[in-house]
């Protein structure tokens, strides 16, 4: 049931959908690489260390958009950082409040910090195909519940449980694949 302020069970299944949207880009892309090398006939592992990182740093720059958007935020502060968010982009319940801390690097850095780490860890730990883009999904599943937490709006949780849940199904379903 959506009201007319656009809270509720609408709002938060409609948020929750985009929320998956970003594993299921990169389920749907492991799906398409894994048929792209099975007909050239060769192993998805390199191919998919060698994405780990770049899904990574491109999730960061999308991250970018969020900007623009003014779709990240967090609770209201009086600091330097606060923005000003038009009306029609603020949380209800925050209708009021003017200037709240952009969130928006928040998800950039640990992007950009989790593709550095992937690609330090696989380099020092020689680690094979699978294991950094396992590693890559495992880091991306934690940053997304500790990013999601800042978030204010409705439901917020539930996009941090639909990240981390649908993360770990698609690179626990990728593995199964990745074998063969």
């Amino acid at each position: 049931m959506t009201s007319a302020t656009g809270t509720g069970c609408g709002t938060a299944a409609t948020a929750g959908v985009a929320a998956i949207g970003i594993p299921g880009a990169v389920a749907l892309g492991a799906v398409g690489a894994w048929v792209a090398c099975r007909r050239a006939g060769i192993r998805l592992g390199p191919v998919a260390a060698a994405a780990a990182p770049a899904v990574a740093f491109g999730l960061a720059i999308g991250g970018l958009g969020n900007w623009w958007e003014q779709q990240f935020y967090g609770q209201p502060s009086a600091w330097w950082w606060a923005v000003q968010i038009t009306p029609e982009h603020r949380v209800p319940g925050y209708e009021k409040l003017r200037h709240v801390p952009a969130r928006v690097l928040v998800p950039v850095v640990w992007d950009v910090a989790l593709g550095l780490v992937v690609i330090w860890a696989a380099r020092r730990f020689k680690l094979t195909g699978e294991r950094t883009f396992l590693l890559a999904a495992a880091g991306y599943a934690v940053g997304g519940w500790w990013v999601e937490s800042l978030r204010i709006g409705p439901c917020r949780m539930c996009l941090a449980y639909a990240t981390v849940h649908s993360a770990i199904w698609e690179f626990s379903s990728w593995r199964s694949w990745a074998c063969t």
